[in-house]
């Protein structure tokens, strides 16, 4: 049985152009697979296709009448025939707080995560401290003062489990605390370069005042310099499952690869991924196409999508309502060069807008 095959009529520059980029894609990651031309009328039929060309592999008709570049039929071929074999696991979240209402509703959704994921939580919180607290005589002020703090923190982390269900009672069996002394952007990131922290999940807003007109949001900060990934959780949003996530892409290599941990982040094996591109130009009507495919041991689908818009930001919100997203995912690197381009200005727009779950990866150094 042949494992790809091409659909359409022989002639057919349509039909011609998808064989080509399929042999590319093959070759390219050495792939011993040789595609089927599939031209007969009667078989044609049989796949209920809308039109040609249309592309099959494994017998699943994953796109028609669309022609996806190499770099799109790549993804999908190395997602199906060179599944990871490093497969993700999470273990410990950190749950950066400032006490304020934004940390406490992530915190909450970090429990829920953990119950899911089996993962235990450290909850830390970062005190600077007034200049004036330190000078001569105030040594013990500043002493009482974190020791408040980590008394605040312990109430912050257990509450009253009397009122809670049995999983958060659960789950609160493996949260540890922390208060540590710094400034809070980048003393999280600091904390993200140890081996045992898999992911930081943080409030969108705080309350912490003085860094967030100053330095601006701690929250974008970590998100761009983080070592580990970072779960940006808005006001007011609550956990549950997630039925579609959308993975925002610059089409690179790396990509393909951090794609693959992504629906256990969110403790949703079962979600659908839409891996999309936007194409912006300042002209371009709003369109979008893509291939849709199921990965071996997931039970949701994998979605290569092309946009084109006006704007990434645009073009990203539009299809995240239209397709009812219930999570996000950008990339950023921690490089000045990358920085100063595409992911840095776009992740902390998204950062500071997001009305949803927002999951920043990061690509290696």
């Amino acid at each position: 049985m042949h494992t790809i095959k091409i659909l359409g009529v022989e002639d057919h520059a349509g039909t011609k152009n998808l064989y080509s980029n399929v042999r590319k894609a093959l070759l390219g990651l050495n792939l011993s697979i040789e595609p089927m031309m599939v031209d007969d009328v009667d078989q044609l039929i049989n796949y209920q296709i809308g039109g040609i060309p249309a592309l099959v592999v494994r017998g699943q008709v994953v796109t028609q009448q669309f022609i996806p570049d190499t770099n799109a039929l790549q993804f999908f071929f190395k997602t199906i025939f060179l599944p990871d074999k490093t497969p993700f696991t999470m273990k410990n979240i950190l749950v950066p707080t400032d006490f304020s209402e934004p940390a406490k509703n992530a915190f909450e959704f970090a429990k829920q995560l953990a119950s899911h994921c089996n993962a235990s939580i450290k909850v830390m919180h970062v005190h600077y401290p007034d200049a004036t607290a330190i000078e001569a005589g105030a040594v013990d002020i500043y002493a009482d003062t974190l020791k408040w703090k980590e008394q605040t923190l312990r109430n912050f982390a257990q509450q009253n489990p009397a009122n809670m269900p049995e999983s958060d009672v659960a789950v609160l069996s493996k949260v540890k605390t922390e208060v540590t002394i710094g400034f809070p952007g980048d003393t999280i990131v600091e904390q993200s370069q140890k081996p045992d922290i898999d992911l930081i999940v943080m409030g969108t807003t705080g309350e912490s005042g003085f860094f967030e007109k100053v330095f601006g949001s701690v929250s974008s900060h970590v998100s761009r310099k983080a070592h580990c990934p970072v779960l940006l959780i808005p006001s007011g949003i609550k956990f549950r499952e997630c039925n579609n996530i959308l993975f925002a892409t610059d089409q690179k290599p790396a990509d393909e690869a951090l794609i693959q941990s992504v629906p256990k982040m969110f403790a949703c094996p079962s979600a659908n991924v839409h891996f999309v591109h936007v194409n912006a130009k300042e002209g371009k009507v709003y369109k979008m196409d893509r291939l849709s495919f199921y990965k071996p041991n997931l039970l949701g689908q994998f979605h290569y999508v092309e946009v084109e818009s006006p704007n990434v930001f645009e073009g990203l919100n539009k299809y995240a309502l239209e397709q009812n997203v219930d999570a996000m995912v950008m990339v950023t690197a921690h490089r000045p060069f990358f920085e100063a381009m595409f992911h840095k200005s776009m992740t902390k727009q998204m950062a500071l807008a997001a009305e949803m779950p927002l999951l920043i990866m990061h690509y290696d150094d």
